[in-house]
């Protein structure tokens, strides 16, 4: 199984039409990304998982944990943790049990700190501009 972990609010603020949706608001360019990533995911056969910071939850829900979104994983760091922080914990957790659940794990970001994170714990690194390209093809990355 390959599961593609992907840096919420960074793939949004990096992807132009994902920039050109949040330009309508937060909320328009979470659900552009989700909707795109669920297409994708349809198309490729990949699990995906988006993390974003707790700061931009709708007001409504409960801060951190995890949900779904058309098929999507969607995970909420909890207050006071940075969605960086929860893909660090991925990463490591991931690090800790690739030898005895062996689980290919992709990592979409331009976070260069994440990027050398999930090189040490064993998953593949994609920039989102190759993320992009991957959707818009409809194209499993290859790794």
């Amino acid at each position: 199984m390959t599961r593609i972990i992907v840096d919420g609010y960074n793939a949004i603020r990096r992807i132009p039409r994902l920039i050109e949706a949040e330009s309508e608001g937060l909320e328009q360019g979470r659900v552009a990304l989700l909707m795109a990533l669920e297409e994708y995911g349809s198309k490729t056969g990949f699990d995906i998982t988006v993390v974003f910071d707790a700061g931009g939850r709708p007001a409504d829900d409960a801060l951190g944990g995890m949900e779904k979104f058309a098929g999507v994983d969607v995970i909420y760091s909890e207050r006071g943790r940075s969605a960086d922080m929860e893909i660090e914990r991925i990463l490591q957790e991931h690090a800790r049990e690739r030898f005895e659940d062996p689980c290919d794990l992709i990592l979409a970001t331009d976070d260069l700190s994440l990027k050398d994170e999930a090189l040490h714990s064993g998953a593949f690194c994609v920039s989102q501009i190759e993320l992009a390209a991957a959707m818009k093809s409809g194209k499993r990355i290859s790794y």
